[in-house]
């Protein structure tokens, strides 16, 4: 990953001014080589001058899904509300674009987060408007997914006949 970043690095600079698209996506690029090394920190800087760079232009649906990538680098930190949060802003911009697999995997990521906080009504309510996306657009991987971690909501609270009826229909 070294090498990449520094092949990157030489060419960020020239991107911004000619090209600033392109110059986002090296960021997030950039980004996705931090996270393999485990520097959260310069993960999220990136992220985040990409996500800037993306607003100036115009590009919500990358936007999008950089905010759900720095929604990840935030919960893997555990910085919750700035993970809802992020999750939450990529999830409207997928909606106002029609992108349901995008706003499913919005979904997804708030439910989990929410999850993590023991907030269940919440992460119940998100994981099956996961599910329900997923289900429509045919993505039935995730959608057991979603289901199967709906599952293990229910099993947390104690209600095990959904928990069970949930993981068989996943």
């Amino acid at each position: 990953f070294k090498d990449a970043l520094e092949i990157y690095s030489k060419s960020i600079a020239a991107l911004r001014k000619g090209n600033p698209p392109l110059a986002s996506q090296v960021l997030c690029h950039m980004s996705q080589c931090f996270q393999e090394e485990g520097d959260w920190i310069h993960a999220e800087d990136h992220l985040q001058r990409a996500i800037a760079l993306m607003e100036g232009h115009g590009d919500s649906a990358s936007r999008g899904r950089a905010l759900i990538l720095l929604a990840g680098i935030h919960h893997r930190q555990g910085l919750l509300e700035e993970a809802l949060q992020c999750s939450c802003e990529s999830l409207k911009i997928r909606e106002r674009a029609r992108d349901w697999s995008g706003s499913a995997e919005a979904l997804n990521r708030m439910a989990r987060i929410c999850s993590d906080r023991s907030d269940w009504p919440e992460a119940i309510e998100y994981y099956q408007r996961a599910a329900d996306l997923f289900m429509e657009n045919g993505e039935d991987t995730s959608a057991a997914e979603a289901l199967s971690n709906l599952g293990g909501v229910y099993q947390l609270q104690g209600d095990l006949d959904v928990a069970l009826e949930l993981h068989c229909q996943a």
